[in-house]
């Protein structure tokens, strides 16, 4: 039940355009929870990450940290602890197909295992047969 209500209010805004909302039917979203700083790793995967249109928002204390421009409504002091407590209990890393679905939720971030996964998805595969045809 929370994680609809925290991607409802990342999906919609008041204009109904809501920060996900845009990537749905273009891009995969991993949400990631969490302190560690992650940069690193996210710039030395910017190929897989491009090659897959997989796009990263990472919540933190200090703020959320993207390979795309941000623009999250913010939420309320007692919303972000909400959030946090229960990201702390069922996992930090969510991975977001292009549908909007929810397609792994998971305790730690694993490049290589989303990787994996959105490669096997079937609008993925018709991505790569497509890219070989060029």
């Amino acid at each position: 039940m929370k994680i609809v209500i925290l991607l409802g209010l990342m999906m919609s805004g008041l204009d109904g355009a809501g920060p996900l909302k845009k990537h749905q039917w273009k891009h995969r979203v991993i949400l990631i929870f969490g302190e560690d700083d992650l940069q690193q790793r996210f710039m030395r995967a910017k190929s897989a990450l491009d090659e897959r249109d997989l796009i990263y928002y990472q919540f933190t204390k200090k703020g959320v940290l993207s390979n795309q421009e941000v623009k999250f409504r913010l939420l309320s002091l007692a919303e972000l602890k909400r959030v946090r407590v229960f990201y702390e209990k069922q996992g930090r890393v969510i991975l977001i197909g292009k549908d909007g679905e929810v397609k792994k939720k998971s305790k730690r971030l694993d490049l290589k295992a989303i990787f994996d996964l959105v490669d096997t998805m079937p609008m993925r595969r018709r991505e790569m047969q497509g890219r070989k045809r060029l």
